[in-house]
Order: structure tokens, then C-alpha cells, then sequence
């Protein structure tokens, strides 16, 4: 059996997964519950395991905004928001991203991507 999902049904499905179960899920994982749900609607009550697929801070903007109908103003802004949102912790790896030593700012010219790549092997 194959479903599909729109933006506009992932949305509804991680705001009605919150609000109903009181889960936060990502935005793939809310994918899978749409799709679960219309596998059980065509086929009965079929038992179905669906595995979390990430983190919801990992689109964090896209939850909140599924959840609120507002767009925080960036990526970094967001993971506060949704966490006051939902009274959920920001993951360890996500906290303070912000004060983190950047490591890496180089970008690569797709024409010279092999050379670049062999001279870092190097």
C-alpha cells in the first residue's frame, strides 16, 4: 500500500497529534501518522508500529508554525519558541547552537568539488 501527505495534512497531523495525545512530533513522523491513518480507514484497525523518525526540534520552525499558525523570525528562534510552546526541553545537541565556535566556513564551487575533496583526503 503507498499514501502521500501534503504540507497542509503534515501540519494538521502535528497539531492534532499535540493537541489530542499530547506527542510532538516531526515533520516526517507526522507524514507516517497521516499515511497510518488512511491505511486504517481504507482496511480496519489493523495494528500498524510507526517509529519516530526525528526530532521535532530538527524543523523546529515548521512544528511551531504547525502548531501556532506563526513563524518565528529564524531557525534559532524557533527552537525557543516551540520549546515554550510545548513545554518540551531543546535537545542537548540543539541547546545554545548559537554560542558554539563555528567550525567549519568554507564553501565549495560545484566545479571544483573532486579537487577540493582529494586535497582535504589529503
Amino acid at each position: 500500500f503507498g499514501y502521500s501527505c501534503d504540507a497542509e495534512l503534515t501540519a494538521k497531523t502535528i497539531r492534532e497529534t499535540f493537541e489530542k495525545n499530547g506527542y510532538l512530533c516531526d515533520t516526517h513522523t507526522a507524514v507516517g501518522l497521516a499515511c497510518e491513518k488512511q491505511y486504517v480507514n481504507e482496511h480496519g484497525g489493523n495494528k500498524i508500529i510507526l517509529a519516530s523518525t526525528a526530532s521535532p526540534y530538527k524543523f523546529a520552525n515548521d512544528v511551531y508554525t504547525a502548531l501556532t499558525g506563526k513563524v518565528a523570525k529564524d531557525e534559532l528562534s524557533a527552537l525557543n519558541e516551540l520549546s515554550s510552546y510545548s513545554n518540551t526541553e531543546i535537545p542537548a545537541p540543539l541547546c545554545d547552537i548559537d554560542k558554539r565556535e563555528i567550525r567549519f566556513t568554507k564553501t565549495l564551487n560545484p566545479e571544483k568539488m573532486a579537487s577540493d575533496v582529494l586535497a582535504f583526503a589529503e
